[in-house]
């Protein structure tokens, strides 16, 4: 292991096939926070995202991808931030893509209703370039 500390099992996972900027990510985290280990001190899950379930009664799927979010001793594993940013990415994508939403009657009400207002993120991002729509 990378530590002297004896790591123990992962027990929360994240699918991450889907994320598409997951890859990027990932290696982006390599560069940054763990470049010092060599590809054979790299553990599955942990460090580079695994094909491997997380459960022994899952079906093995080579499409499949999974990241450990703990490393099994009360901390966050290393590639938790990358995976929470390739979440995060292709969340807001899909959200911004007017494409995969279709409006309803339900949406407009919902619109005029001004109960929007009280549960849409406003991003500090976007708040500290002047972009805040209050």
């Amino acid at each position: 292991p990378p530590s002297s500390q004896q790591l123990q099992p992962s027990k929360i996972f994240l699918r991450t096939a889907d994320l598409p900027h997951m890859k990027i990510s990932a290696t982006h985290s390599r560069h940054s926070s763990f470049s010092e280990l060599s590809d054979s001190e790299l553990l599955h899950h942990i460090h580079v995202p695994s094909s491997d379930p997380p459960l022994s009664t899952m079906e093995h799927d080579v499409n499949e991808s999974w990241v450990a979010l703990d490393d099994g001793n009360g901390k966050k594993a290393p590639l938790a931030e990358a995976a929470m940013e390739a979440l995060v990415k292709t969340a807001l994508e899909a959200c911004m893509d007017r494409t995969m939403w279709t409006a309803n009657g339900a949406t407009g009400k919902l619109l005029k209703s001004g109960a929007w207002e009280d549960v849409i993120f406003n991003s500090p991002l976007l708040s500290s370039e002047g972009n805040d729509h209050h």
